[in-house]
């Protein structure tokens, strides 16, 4: 990853406290990077295009459209957008969703290390 070029991540949670710990585990680690947040999948859908996110990190259960069902159709605007799961829904059921959707699983609590494995992400192009 390098920090002189400028990168945008959508963080998409409806508990204001896991987009806080996110927000500021990114800024730690990547002060100059550019965070939007949204608290539900349809405020994220909205802002896809505008924002034009290089990462999306996503919950899965939210009120009105889900993480997955937002993966999807994240998936189906943009098939190449790194988009990762985040969240403490951790049944096989949910892993092989996100599997399907070729979207990557991360497990909750929010922690520094957990947020720089899923910067990573970027680094996989």
């Amino acid at each position: 990853m390098n920090d002189s070029s400028t990168r945008t991540i959508m963080l998409i949670d409806d508990s204001k406290v896991s987009r806080m710990f996110a927000r500021d585990f990114i800024q730690q680690l990547h002060p100059a990077w550019r965070i939007v947040e949204a608290g539900t999948g349809e405020e994220g859908l909205q802002m896809l295009d505008s924002v034009a996110p290089d990462l999306v990190i996503l919950d899965v259960n939210m009120p009105g459209i889900g993480g997955l069902a937002t993966a999807s159709l994240m998936r189906g605007q943009q098939p190449s957008l790194p988009i990762c799961i985040l969240t403490a829904n951790i049944q096989s059921a949910t892993r092989l969703r996100a599997e399907g959707l070729d979207v990557d699983f991360a497990e909750k609590p929010v922690t520094r290390e957990r947020i720089a494995g899923i910067l990573a992400l970027l680094e996989r192009g």
